[in-house]
């Protein structure tokens, strides 16, 4: 009986015992298993923090090209506003010149027109001046100095309205 006895353990003792191996191998394998995920996971991981440094780097390269483009219209809106109040002061200074030239052009037609006085007085007494009539007039020479007086006055008076 204690032989029977010690029989049955030993098989109980040799059946739990290779139960216990089998649950060894599972846990070993699970193990591996665990160890494979865990190093796949861990490439990815190492992957995804590649990836993200690219992506950041991507990012902060975009930023830069995004504020060079800011920078560059606004320097191109400044030289725009630069040509544009340019533009204005040549139109202003265009319409000043046109301003200018249109006096002068009054004040040459006024001075033309002063001219064919001049020579239509002039032209009166050298006619009445006539060697005919017995030496220049009644006097004539008088008149012309007279004449002439007011002629420079007036001419004088013009060119410091111009001026």
């Amino acid at each position: 009986a204690p032989l029977a006895s010690a029989s049955v353990r030993f098989e109980t003792a040799k059946v739990k015992t290779e139960a216990a191996q089998e649950q060894l191998r599972q846990l070993q394998r699970v193990w591996a298993q665990a160890q494979a995920n865990r190093e796949a996971l861990q490439k990815k991981v190492e992957s995804m923090s590649v990836a993200l440094a690219e992506a950041e780097e991507a990012a902060r390269r975009q930023a830069q090209r995004e504020a060079a483009v800011v920078d560059d219209m606004r320097i191109v809106d400044q030289a725009v506003e630069t040509q544009r109040k340019r533009l204005d002061e040549s139109r202003i200074r265009a319409a000043e010149a046109e301003e200018r030239l249109g006096q002068l052009k009054r004040r040459q037609t006024d001075r033309e027109t002063r001219l064919a006085e001049l020579y239509r007085i002039q032209s009166g007494f050298a006619h009445a001046r006539d060697p005919g009539d017995g030496g220049g007039g009644s006097g004539g020479e008088d008149d012309d100095q007279t004449t002439m007086s007011h002629l420079e006055d007036s001419e004088m008076t013009t060119a410091a309205a111009a001026a």
